[in-house]
C-alpha cells in the first residue's frame, strides 16, 4: 500500500503543469511590429527549450537573421589570446574525443532519434527571462523547480501571478548563464537539443551516485535506458519514465537507499 501511494504521489507530481505567457524581447525584433504573446501550459518535468520548442521557432521568424548563429562561451567571455585560445580548444577537443567513448555513441543515437524525417532547421540559440524580475532563467533546471525558485524569491507571493510571464531573447546571451552550446564542441555538433540531452545525462549520473552512493548504477544503465528516460521527458510520458525507474528500484542493491525514487526535480 505504501509503495502504491508513493507511485500515485509521484505520478501526480509528474502530471503537474504551469501556465506560461511567452513574448519576444524587443531587442530581438527585426519586424516593424511585435508579435503577440503566446499562452501555453507546459509540464513541470521538462526544460524550457523542450517544452517551448514550437514557440521558440515561431518567434525566431521575427528575429534578425544574424541571431541564427550558434552562441558559445567565447561570445559571453573575453577572448584575450585570439588564435592561441582556438588552438588550446582544439587540443582539449582531441583529448575529450578520446575519453568520450560510449557518451559519443549515445549522442549519435540521440541525433538519429531526433533527426527523423521532419526536416526541421537547427534549433535557434536563445535564452529566457522572467518578465517581472528581469532575471535570466537557467535553462538546465526543470521548469517546475525553476518556477518554484522564483516564487520563493518573491517577498510577497501575490507578486508572482499566473500565468508565468517569460520573455525570449535571441541576442546578447548573458555571461551569467551556462552556455547552451559548449565552447569545446565542434561546429558540426552544436545542436541545442543534443547539448541539453548531454547535460541531462551528466545530471542523471550525478543524481544516481548521490541516491545509491555508488557509480555502478549509472555505469550499468544501457544506452536504450538513457534514451527512454529522455523520451519520457520530451514527450511528457510518465509510464515511459516509470518503466526505467522501477527497474532501477527493483534491481539495484548497492550502498544507497534502495527504496528511493529517481526524481526529475
Amino acid at each position: 500500500m505504501a509503495k502504491s501511494a508513493s507511485v500515485d504521489v509521484q505520478k501526480s507530481n509528474w502530471e503537474g503543469s504551469i501556465p506560461i505567457a511567452i513574448s519576444l524581447a524587443s531587442t530581438s525584433l527585426s519586424s516593424p511590429t511585435i508579435p503577440p504573446s503566446l499562452h501555453r501550459i507546459i509540464s513541470r518535468q521538462s526544460y524550457l527549450h523542450i517544452a517551448l520548442e514550437d514557440e521558440v521557432r515561431m518567434f525566431h521568424e521575427f528575429a534578425p537573421v544574424t541571431c541564427f548563429r550558434s552562441v558559445t562561451q567565447k561570445d559571453v567571455t573575453s577572448n584575450e589570446n585570439g588564435e592561441e585560445n582556438d588552438k588550446g580548444d582544439n587540443a582539449i577537443d582531441e583529448a575529450k574525443d578520446k575519453q568520450q567513448g560510449n557518451a559519443s555513441n549515445l549522442n549519435d543515437e540521440m541525433a538519429k532519434k531526433e533527426a527523423g524525417s521532419d526536416g526541421k532547421t537547427p534549433y535557434p540559440v536563445c535564452w529566457f527571462e522572467d518578465e517581472e524580475t528581469g532575471l535570466p532563467l537557467r535553462w538546465h533546471i526543470f521548469v517546475g523547480v525553476l518556477h518554484d525558485m522564483f516564487c520563493i524569491k518573491q517577498q510577497e507571493p501575490s507578486m508572482h501571478r499566473l500565468p508565468w510571464k517569460i520573455r525570449i531573447h535571441f541576442t546578447s546571451y548573458p555571461a551569467t548563464l551556462l552556455p547552451v552550446i559548449s565552447s569545446h564542441q565542434k561546429s558540426k555538433d552544436t545542436d541545442v537539443i543534443r547539448c541539453i540531452f548531454q547535460y541531462y545525462l551528466n545530471s542523471l549520473k550525478q543524481s544516481l551516485y548521490v541516491q545509491y552512493n555508488s557509480g555502478k548504477v549509472a555505469k550499468n544503465m544501457t544506452k536504450q535506458s538513457h534514451l527512454q528516460l529522455w523520451d519520457g521527458i520530451v514527450r511528457n510520458q510518465y509510464e515511459v519514465y516509470r518503466s526505467i525507474a522501477s527497474d532501477l528500484d527493483g534491481n539495484i542493491t548497492v550502498g544507497g537507499n534502495s527504496n528511493a525514487e529517481i526524481s526529475c526535480t
